[in-house]
């Protein structure tokens, strides 16, 4: 699996390699490349905003005490979403 940055590079390699006037092929090309590199804007959003969440969380356990989660990645983030649905039994 390629990650973002290897995404992009391929897509300025096909936008290189095709006419501009060939737009659809282009854009049949890069959904291609970002469908099978797992990669989107949804993807990018998540990122986003875990890293906002993950940093809440901090700065509220630093002010309080408490013991929220922050985490690294939105993979993590997934992985603990699965892990908390397999331990209440909802599906996952």
């Amino acid at each position: 699996m390629l990650d973002k940055e290897e995404a992009e590079e391929l897509k300025r390699c096909v936008r290189a390699m095709y006419n501009p006037t060939n737009s659809g092929v282009i854009h049949i090309l890069e959904e291609v490349i970002d469908r099978e590199t797992g990669y989107s804007e949804v993807q990018e959003a998540l990122e986003e905003s875990v890293k906002l969440q993950s940093h809440y969380a901090k700065l509220l356990n630093d002010y309080d005490g408490g013991k929220r989660l922050s985490f690294d990645s939105s993979h993590d983030w997934i992985k603990r979403l699965r892990q908390l649905k397999k331990e209440i039994g909802c599906g996952g």
